[in-house]
């Protein structure tokens, strides 16, 4: 129960550092704001009918988005359009096109990618044995540093970098594992660390 709670209250300190680490454009999530978005000013048109597209493409071919590249019909009547977006932008677009506007959902996928960074990290530390407050110290390092801060404003899916230690947490355990469980922990790290942006 006391570890429970311990998580829960760890949580919670990640989840309302990530809405200050974000404000002002956090506070326009939460009031589901369409004239406005986090960018730094070349993003507010563009983005947002890229997304838009992708929810469509999404309800009505939805097997497109399991290529490289996103085709989209409507970018261009004669041809369409390949658009490229990472793993995980196309998961928190399409999740959160349920939930927000169009408009935010640069904002719920930078919230997302920061609080993933954090928590990535903090499961390497606990998973090598360290202790809760210097895996909670690297979480808050590695989360939220000035380059993720940077990528925040301009390619914000760039902002992703808990792909590192899940690399790491992945290799660990296949090193470490005993067993069918830690390989398939060891398979789903890799995987999820497979989802981040690249150029």
């Amino acid at each position: 129960m006391k570890r429970a709670a311990l998580n829960v209250g760890l949580a919670v300190i990640l989840i309302s550092l990530t809405y200050f680490y974000l404000y002002p454009g956090s506070q326009a999530i939460v009031d589901g704001r369409i004239d406005t978005m986090i960018s730094d000013g070349t993003d507010p048109a563009p983005l947002p009918y890229a997304y838009d597209q992708m929810v469509q493409t999404w309800h009505e071919k939805p097997h497109r988005l399991f290529f490289g590249a996103v085709h989209i019909d409507a970018a261009d009547p004669q041809y369409g359009a390949n658009f490229w977006f990472p793993w995980n932008e196309r998961l928190a677009v399409i999740l959160g096109s349920y939930f927000f506007p169009i408009e935010q959902l640069y904002g719920v996928m930078l919230f997302g990618l920061l609080l993933m960074n954090a928590l990535c990290m903090y499961l390497l530390g606990r998973y090598l044995g360290w202790a809760r407050t210097i895996s909670f110290g690297l979480a808050l390092a590695w989360g939220f540093s000035c380059y993720t801060r940077a990528r925040a404003k301009v390619h914000g899916s760039l902002a992703g970098i808990y792909h590192l230690p899940l690399i790491f947490l992945g290799l660990y355990l296949v090193v470490r594992g005993r067993s069918k469980r830690s390989l398939a922990l060891a398979a789903l790290a890799l995987l999820g660390a497979a989802t981040v942006a690249h150029y």
